[in-house]
C-alpha cells in the first residue's frame, strides 16, 4: 500500500512532498492501527480537515474490506486448494519486493545526513540481533535523533534556541 498512496500523493497530485510522506509514514508506524489507514488520515485531514481525514479512512479501507468480505464468501472452499496455494506463495514474493522498493525509496531520501545512517545501523542491530520490541526501537532512534539532531541547538534552560538566535549567540 506505501507505494501506492506515494505514488498517488507525492509524485501524481502533489499533496504532500516526499520528506511530508516520510514524516507520515514514520508517524503512522508509531499510531495504532494499519500504516495505509493512519497515512490516508494524516493526508486527508490536511486536504479537507475532518471530512477529508473520514472520506481517505473510507477510501483506504472500503476496497480492501469488500475484497476480504468477497473472499471469505465465494472463494473460502477452494482455499487450500493448489491453486490458491500457488497463488499465495506468487503473491508473498510480490509483498516483499514492495517492501524493498519502499526500504530503497526512503533509502535515498533518508541517508544524505551522517545521523540518519548512523541511527539506521544502531534500529538494524537493535531490531535483528538484540531482537528489541519495535516500538522501543522507534522510542530510543527517535529520542537519539532528536538529542543528536538538536545537541547545539538547546539552551542551558533546556529550550531549544532557534536558527537565528543561534547565529546570533555565535558572533558575541
Amino acid at each position: 500500500m506505501i507505494p501506492l498512496i506515494k505514488r498517488e500523493i507525492v509524485d501524481n497530485h502533489h499533496w504532500v512532498s516526499m520528506k511530508e510522506f516520510m514524516e507520515i509514514i514514520a508517524v503512522g508506524q508509531t499510531a495504532p492501527g494499519a500504516v495505509a489507514v493512519n497515512t490516508a488520515t494524516f493526508v486527508g485531514y490536511k486536504m479537507a480537515r475532518y471530512r477529508g481525514a473520514v472520506a481517505a479512512v473510507l477510501g483506504v479501507s472500503l476496497p480492501s474490506f469488500l475484497v476480504i468480505l468477497a473472499i471469505a464468501t465465494f472463494l473460502l472452499r477452494f482455499f487450500n486448494t493448489p491453486i490458491f496455494t500457488a497463488f499465495f506463495k506468487g503473491a508473498a514474493g510480490a509483498v516483499v519486493a514492495l517492501l524493498a522498493q519502499v526500504s530503497f525509496i526512503f533509502s535515498k531520501e533518508i541517508f544524505v545526513e551522517k545521523l540518519s545512517i548512523i541511527l539506521t545501523g544502531v534500529a538494524l542491530v537493535a531490531l535483528l540481533w538484540l531482537k528489541l520490541h519495535p516500538l522501543l526501537v522507534i522510542l530510543i532512534c527517535s529520542g537519539l535523533g532528536f538529542w543528536l539532531g538538536n545537541k547545539n541547538r538547546i539552551s542551558s534552560e533546556g529550550s531549544l534556541i532557534e536558527e537565528g538566535e543561534r547565529r546570533g549567540k555565535e558572533k558575541k
